[in-house]
């Protein structure tokens, strides 16, 4: 079935209506973290945004047209509401804290605590690889072999490449790792 223009201007007119939502979303996400800023406010206005968020979400798949857009304009004043709470009860806005280390090629990457961090660090505009500790915490559980180097040798993990490159290998067998462990 081909839609009608009338269903194609409404499709449209919801997709303009979510992308005017984010890009407030996105710069309170820039301000305060992500989910951060509902967190932030008192109890009784958390509760009314999150009745307003599920009116918003519910809206977009099942209300008409002057419905979304009544409830998108109340997601961007909620926005500014929150916002406006935060400000006012002295919460201060997220700001990056990353270690940075430099790679042998020169780039940039910035180590941060959490998700929240892990976002404003990526709107400050510097860092092209941001890791999370929880992500670091991930690749050194699914390689382990990295975490028994890191336990053999007890200090400091210089450069293994050349080590790796110097020992042959029966690609045929496979290579036993076990005499270096």
């Amino acid at each position: 079935m081909i839609p009608s223009a009338q269903s194609d201007f409404l499709v449209k007119r919801t997709q303009a209506l979510v992308e005017e939502v984010d890009i407030t979303a996105t710069a309170m996400e820039a301000k305060w973290g992500v989910d951060r800023l509902r967190r932030l406010v008192p109890l009784d206005l958390r509760e009314r945004w999150d009745r307003q968020c599920r009116a918003w979400h519910e809206a977009i798949w099942t209300k008409p047209i002057h419905e979304i857009e009544a409830l998108s304009q109340a997601m961007i004043r909620g926005y500014r509401a929150l916002d406006a709470a935060a400000t006012a009860a002295g919460a201060p806005p997220i700001e990056p804290h990353a270690m940075e280390v430099a790679r042998s090629d020169g780039q940039v990457i910035a180590i941060v605590c959490d998700n929240a961090q892990a976002h404003a660090a990526y709107h400050c505009g510097r860092y092209i690889e941001v890791w999370t500790l929880a992500e670091l915490a991930r690749v050194i559980e699914a390689f382990p072999e990295i975490a028994k180097a890191k336990e053999v040798l007890r200090g400091e993990l210089v450069d293994v490449r050349g080590v790796a490159q110097s020992v042959p290998i029966d690609w045929a067998t496979g290579d036993d790792v076990s005499e270096f462990i």
